[in-house]
């Protein structure tokens, strides 16, 4: 069914409907989560206005399901330090996933670990990094968690 407006203010009723449906699910996220939520946000209004029919949605139920699919993957709580350090945390299955930056002398680390019933342990050590300055700590975290989404 196609959304028709008999005027500008509920145009405006639905972009405020909108607008707070965002802001709900954007709450609390740092701005790189905010991204990845408008990036997929993005396609899926790309897809709808596609000049190609065939490939557009199917229907307007179509793609209200896909907009009310995209979801963030990790609600992410964080804990920023005076020293720069930090720790990430976020909730999966009943556990907790933990993401930390650690300052050790001049340098860096990166590590993971899942917290269960309050005991950590090693998570993905594969993915930790140590010995970073830095500026590569930061770019490291970004990766990381563009891996971890």
């Amino acid at each position: 069914m196609k959304a028709t407006y008999q005027t500008l203010d509920e145009y405006l009723d639905a972009l405020d409907t909108i607008k707070e449906k965002v802001a709900e699910q954007t709450q609390g996220m740092s701005a790189k989560q905010v991204q990845a939520y408008f990036d997929r946000f993005r396609r899926a209004i790309r897809k709808a206005l596609c000049v190609d029919p065939a490939n557009r949605f199917p229907s307007a139920a179509a793609f209200s399901n896909a907009i009310a699919k995209i979801k963030i993957k990790n609600d992410w709580s964080v804990t920023l330090r005076p020293d720069g350090s930090g720790e990430w945390r976020a909730p999966r299955n009943g556990r907790s996933l933990i993401v930390s930056l650690e300052k050790k002398g001049r340098l860096w680390n990166v590590s993971l670990h899942v917290e269960s019933n309050g005991k950590a342990r090693r998570y993905r050590s594969a993915l930790w990094q140590s010995g970073l300055n830095k500026a590569r700590a930061d770019v490291y975290l970004t990766q990381l968690f563009a891996l971890l989404e």
